[in-house]
């Protein structure tokens, strides 16, 4: 069972859930799109004898505030709003992170940031990569393998959709009960799992890509980490291929560990008991 509490962040107002001992190595969860953190409900259940698990609705979902303007889903207000909630939780600790879709690639950044291996033992994302690596990555891969890269560019078709102002939101306000009929047929995961708030989660949280994407894969940075990442690839991934987690080799992660799972993208709410361990795992290393 997990305690709420409300934490002011990067200028919002975050909705924080803990549970376990805080004397424990804290971890945090973070969650992606277009979810909040109930999607992590199984596993941290799974998670809380070892570890304090540390979850939050990032700004724009779930329980806490919904900026409007794209610039305040920017990489650098996500990682303030991460900042607030450890230095609240596990200040002066070192912290395992965990991100799913776009919690892991959130997460990139603060463990790609100057000093990082002081701030985190670890990290693991699943179906999360880095969009810097991808943008460095991609135009060298589409000609190296056009079968995977094609595979690659169909699944994330509506990434170029969002970014026309409206677009986006108009499908998920007229679409949302679809989307909820699919998630159960290809998921294998029950519909009232999904949060209340899914629609509008699903429309605010279009910013992030809005804010992010183009920016990352037309100009991407050099990012390196002396942090340990550890990547969980589905193979039948229908959003994030494995193609995408090729883009991060040993030249930018010291310590880079690849675990490919059969499933899809939500496989940690299908199986957890197996991505709970493959985090604890991976944590109990570092």
């Amino acid at each position: 069972m997990s305690t709420r509490r409300d934490i002011q962040g990067a200028g919002v107002r975050l909705a924080t859930y803990t549970q376990g001992d805080p004397a424990r190595p804290p971890l945090v969860l973070m969650h992606g799109y277009p979810d909040t953190h109930a999607t992590w409900d199984e596993v941290a259940a799974r998670l809380e004898r070892d570890f304090f698990v540390i979850r939050y609705d990032v700004r724009g979902a779930g329980a806490s505030e919904r900026p409007q303007r794209v610039r305040d889903y920017a990489m650098a207000e996500l990682s303030a709003d991460l900042d607030a909630v450890l230095a609240t939780y596990a200040p002066g600790r070192r912290v395992h992170l965990v991100g799913h879709d776009w919690g892991g690639i959130q997460l990139w950044d603060p463990v790609c940031a100057e000093g990082a291996a002081d701030r985190f033992a670890s990290f693991t994302t699943l179906s999360g990569p880095c969009l810097d690596h991808i943008g460095a990555g991609l135009r060298g891969r589409v000609l190296q393998d056009l079968t995977a890269s094609w595979r690659q560019i169909r699944a994330s078709w509506y990434v170029a959709f969002f970014q026309i102002p409206g677009f986006a939101a108009a499908l998920w306000r007229s679409q949302g009960a679809r989307y909820v009929e699919n998630f159960e047929r290809t998921e294998g995961v029950a519909a009232e799992k999904l949060a209340p708030t899914l629609i509008e989660d699903g429309v605010d949280g279009i910013r992030l890509y809005r804010a992010n994407m183009p920016l990352r894969l037309a100009r991407p940075r050099v990012r390196r980490t002396a942090v340990p990442v550890r990547q969980i690839v589905p193979r039948d991934d229908a959003y994030v291929t494995p193609v995408l987690a090729d883009m991060t080799t040993s030249d930018e992660v010291a310590s880079l560990d690849r675990v490919e799972v059969e499933g899809g993208h939500w496989i940690h709410r299908r199986a957890p008991d197996a991505i709970a361990e493959l985090i604890r795992e991976h944590a109990f290393l570092h």
